[in-house]
């Protein structure tokens, strides 16, 4: 069974220097605290039940990240943590406070989205079963593949602006204060910008990319290390399980939030050996 809400042992990152190093035996616990916790950025209000969930998954992460700079502290090493640990300019460091902060902030940042958006492309492709056989032939289409079901179906579907100026955007003027509700799903999907918008197509040109990481100065930050970990995922899902195929695909369960889009599970069943 794929779960979205079950973390890897690293952030990630060709250096060890950008990495985290969480152990993967962890991953099960951080996830679901993360899963939890992101339903608070949720635009819709939360009952007392949901927000008390999110007050204790602050709670969780806080106290695990607390035990690992204790233990940077002691042991040091090239991952990112101990070297928020370690920072010293000219004898002013970061307390523990806001290293926890700035630790959490990446790992549901890096985790999150990324593992929602695997099992929407897994869904995408199990129900256009002709895209995964044209994968298979062609694995260089992977690249290719992941920005596309990004594109077809991403976990991230809406973003919210607040205008600080005046701004006039085809003929509607927004005053300073305006909220903006700003739909990334529907623009990828714009029949004006793309051809066939409700089809899977790994042969589209790049000269008109989605809106899938934002744009301007909004451009996701970690845009190449979500596509690397789509890449290799989707590479090493199709390589170890070729023949893997999807069970009770018409009775998915969604998360029921607008700020993330994924499934609460997804499950697969393989050939045995």
């Amino acid at each position: 069974m794929l779960k979205p809400g079950i973390a890897v042992d690293r952030l990630a990152g060709a250096s060890g220097h950008n990495e985290l190093h969480i152990p993967s035996a962890d991953g099960t616990e951080l996830g679901a605290a993360a899963s939890r916790l992101v339903s608070a950025f949720d635009l819709a209000p939360l009952n007392e039940s949901m927000l008390a969930e999110a007050n204790e998954a602050v709670s969780t992460l806080e106290r695990y990240f607390q035990q690992v700079i204790e233990q940077r502290r002691l042991n040091p090493g090239d991952d990112l943590i101990s070297a928020l640990v370690s920072v010293d300019d000219n004898g002013v460091t970061l307390k523990d406070d806001e290293i926890i902060s700035n630790t959490i902030l990446l790992f549901i940042a890096g985790h999150e989205t990324t593992s929602n958006m695997i099992g929407n492309a897994m869904v995408a492709l199990f129900r256009q079963p002709a895209r995964i056989a044209e994968l298979k032939r062609d694995p260089a289409l992977i690249p290719q593949a992941v920005t596309e079901c990004m594109r077809y179906d991403g976990s991230v579907q809406m973003v919210v602006r607040t205008a600080l100026e005046e701004v006039v955007i085809d003929g509607e003027t927004l005053s300073p204060g305006t909220i903006v509700f700003m739909l990334i799903g529907a623009a990828n999907r714009d029949p004006a910008v793309f051809s066939h918008p409700d089809q899977l197509d790994f042969h589209r040109g790049s000269s008109t990319p989605s809106l899938s990481f934002g744009g301007g100065i909004y451009y996701c930050l970690g845009a190449r290390l979500a596509l690397l970990e789509m890449e290799a995922a989707m590479t090493c899902l199709l390589a170890r399980f070729p023949d893997m195929r999807p069970v009770n695909l018409d009775q998915l369960v969604w998360h029921k939030r607008n700020n993330l889009r994924g499934v609460q599970s997804l499950q697969i069943a393989v050939a045995a050996n």
